[in-house]
């Protein structure tokens, strides 16, 4: 079991993943991290947890967007084949469960 420590808005996390996957999870965890550093530059810090829904809801907002190109273009079925072609090599796809929740009582869902 891999695991990657991230720190989004001054806050570590550990998170734990599939080995071999780590490096995908540092990568999501730069997206997320890029949403936020906007918001707070918007907006300052108006709390964590805000910022952090605000965060997720600006990268669905991003993934609906694209299932909707998806969606329009029934002309290249094989449009995710190719995205997946030019992702680079050293990014793996992501395990259907990236960040496993911890049996401790006192850990969130995904944070080790």
């Amino acid at each position: 079991m891999g695991q990657v420590t991230v720190t989004l808005n001054g806050r570590t996390y550990r998170l734990r993943c599939e080995d071999g996957e780590e490096q995908r999870l540092f990568a999501l965890a730069e997206h997320v991290r890029g949403k936020l550093d906007v918001l707070v530059k918007e907006f300052g810090q108006i709390g964590d947890d805000r910022l952090m829904l605000m965060s997720a809801l600006l990268v669905a907002d991003e993934l609906l967007d694209s299932r909707g190109q998806l969606t329009a273009n029934p002309a290249q079925p094989d449009a995710r084949v190719n995205r997946k072609q030019q992702r680079k090599p050293d990014v793996p796809e992501p395990a259907e469960a990236w960040a496993r929740p911890d049996s401790s009582p006192d850990r969130k869902a995904g944070v080790a």
